[in-house]
């Protein structure tokens, strides 16, 4: 049986990749324009998570995490983002997450 008390959006030319099977809480969309993000998935959401495989992001930014906040969402980030931890943190737009021996994984082939 299928909890459905939950929905996860994922938006990007990759998201495809992560899924190996179909769920029925889980919604991938093609990118779009921000315009249409707002109307498909943020509207939708509660936060938006920065998990992207990248080392830049340890001391950068994306604009995702920007485009969550001027949706108005809260955004949680992996405390391995120093500059986005920090940004979170000080102006309290979000949550950091501690992810006890966290795997990233390039998704891109």
């Amino acid at each position: 049986m299928v909890d459905k008390s939950w929905k996860l959006i994922l938006v990007g030319k990759e998201s495809s990749m992560i899924l190996n099977t179909v769920t029925p809480n889980v919604t991938v969309l093609d990118e779009m324009s921000p315009e249409k993000l707002e109307e498909k998935a943020y509207s939708q959401s509660h936060f938006g998570l920065v998990l992207k495989v990248s080392q830049y992001y340890e001391f950068g930014s994306t604009s995702k995490f920007s485009s969550y906040l001027h949706a108005g969402l809260p955004v949680a980030v992996p405390e391995e983002y120093v500059y986005l931890s920090k940004l979170v943190k000080k102006y309290g737009v979000g949550i950091v997450l501690k992810i006890e021996g966290m795997l990233l994984i390039n998704l891109r082939y």
